[in-house]
């Protein structure tokens, strides 16, 4: 419902604005909310890379979904 109000917002159209969208989003919440977890918990990189990878698989996916569907 969020994204799907920051598509709208960002007057997201195309296939790339989409992709754009997605990545802003993931960087500027999940990328650095999840970085704590590395610097003050100690937890291995790798780990972070697999976790966000993940997230911004599934939010570039959702990013274009919705885009292209409303």
């Amino acid at each position: 419902y969020v994204l799907a109000h920051f598509v709208d917002y960002a007057k997201a159209g195309t296939f790339n604005e989409a992709l754009q969208l997605g990545f802003w989003t993931w960087l500027g919440f999940m990328a650095t909310k999840s970085l704590g977890s590395v610097l003050w918990e100690g937890k291995p990189v790798k780990l972070y890379v697999l976790n966000n990878a993940y997230d911004l698989i599934n939010l570039l996916a959702m990013s274009v979904i919705l885009t292209l569907w409303v």
